[in-house]
């Protein structure tokens, strides 16, 4: 009985290690996945941007690229997300980078012929406000697996461009009659006081009469016809006069800019080469960037003079 008992627990083991012994491990399904890529096999819209970016046409499409590849299962389709939303077909275009044809538009888009890999440009119509806007781009599987990647895109008001960059001579005021002061436009002078003055932004201070001739020119301006002078202010570490490209950024410049420094924000403190002023006109309507380009200063008379380049 004891000896039957023992071949029987023994079978039963045996069993039970066989039936494990023959059971497979599960499957383990392999995820699809999507990438950005900077390539343009065709040469026609890149290389593409493969982060955020920033563009002020709100008018124009812009480009990227991505490259999908299945996993376990097959691509299914491909959607394009603004901030979560699906965007409309008619801001969107599709192409194959591979074959260098056209894709129908369609949002999602079933990848048919597309099962294994995708290669594909994607062009939006960017949103018309001035705002930033999260897309994403999806690819889904017959199996319900999701891969995405996303970048934003700003879109930013462009500004409005300057009217003109020019250079102006403004002499010492006490020097040659009717040249102590500067029609900013124009980049010509005019007296202080007489003639067509009223058409001047900025004035000369003229001379100290208790120095001699070769240190008695004060280098200093001011407004003149109701206008207001600052010292510049804002500028980036890095900045050049030949950067400046709208009006926005030159009143953004004398708006972060000072007063001159007399009580009266009337008078500068003596100019040097390199220094920047803005000027707003009378009326407000126009702002001018100035920046000393030349401090030139005569021994022999008083025909010292500052050479302005402007931008407005």
């Amino acid at each position: 009985m004891r000896k039957f008992l023992f071949l029987f627990v023994f079978a039963a083991v045996a069993a039970i290690f066989l039936t494990t012994g023959c059971t497979e491990d599960p499957v383990v399904g392999i995820d699809p996945t999507i990438s950005f890529t900077s390539d343009d096999p065709t040469g026609v819209n890149g290389p593409y941007e493969t982060s955020d970016f920033s563009v002020s046409n709100v008018n124009a499409f812009v480009y990227v690229a991505v490259n999908a590849l299945a996993g376990t299962d097959d691509l299914e389709s491909f959607t394009v997300l603004e901030d979560g939303v699906k965007v409309p077909v008619d801001r969107l275009s599709f192409r194959d980078l591979d074959a260098n044809t056209n894709v129908l538009a369609q949002n999602p888009i079933l990848t048919i012929g597309y099962e294994s890999r995708l290669l594909w440009e994607v062009g939006i119509d960017p949103q018309d406000d001035y705002s930033t806007k999260t897309y994403t781009f999806q690819v889904e599987d017959t199996g319900g697996n999701i891969a995405s990647v996303s970048l934003d895109i700003t879109t930013f008001d462009p500004g409005t461009p300057i009217d003109n960059t020019l250079t102006g001579v403004l002499l010492n005021q006490a020097g040659p009659a009717g040249q102590g002061a500067l029609d900013l436009d124009a980049g010509t002078s005019t007296g202080t006081t007489t003639g067509n003055f009223t058409i001047s932004e900025i004035r000369d201070w003229g001379i100290d009469l208790g120095l001699p001739n070769d240190q008695n020119w004060k280098r200093q301006i001011g407004p003149i016809n109701n206008t207001t002078v600052h010292v510049a202010g804002g500028l980036p570490g890095d900045f050049k006069f030949t950067d400046i490209a709208t009006k926005e950024e030159i009143q953004g410049y004398f708006d972060a800019g000072s007063a001159l420094p007399n009580s009266s924000g009337t008078v500068s403190a003596p100019v040097s080469v390199g220094d920047y002023f803005v000027v707003k006109n009378a009326d407000g309507s126009r702002y001018y960037f100035l920046e000393v380009a030349e401090v030139n200063v005569t021994a022999a008379d008083n025909g010292d003079n500052y050479k302005f380049n402007i931008k407005y």
